[in-house]
């Protein structure tokens, strides 16, 4: 069976844009939340969030970074295995947005950071 070069430009074209419209919908699907760090409780355990907050304490310890993050309310978050970069921005003092998913650990709510940057 031959197909037709209209067959083989219509059906490319249909892929295409379908294509382009899985790449949307996901990039708004798997986009983490941006939430506060007081507004982070129990439901958003397991699910990627990303928050801005001042860097209250940050220490290492072996392989990872513990941090204390605070806005109105403190939450802890975790970096495991920090980069160089890492350091600096994760650095007592500084303000920073981080990415990361909400979890449990002691009973307690953490974030497990996957990103951050500096903001001030």
């Amino acid at each position: 069976m031959l197909l037709s070069p209209s067959f083989i430009k219509i059906a490319s074209f249909s892929l295409s844009l379908a294509g382009l419209l899985l790449v949307a919908v996901l990039s708004v699907v798997l986009e983490p939340q941006e939430i506060s760090i007081g507004e982070i409780d129990g439901s958003f355990d397991g699910k990627a969030i990303r928050t801005t907050g001042y860097l209250r304490n940050a220490f290492q310890l072996r392989n990872v970074m513990m941090l204390e993050l605070y806005d109105s309310k403190k939450i802890k978050a975790v970096k495991f295995n920090p980069k160089e970069t890492d350091f600096e921005v994760l650095k007592k003092g500084n303000f920073v947005e981080v990415e990361g998913k909400v979890q449990r650990y002691n009973g307690e709510i953490e974030i497990v950071v996957s990103g951050a940057r500096r903001i001030a």
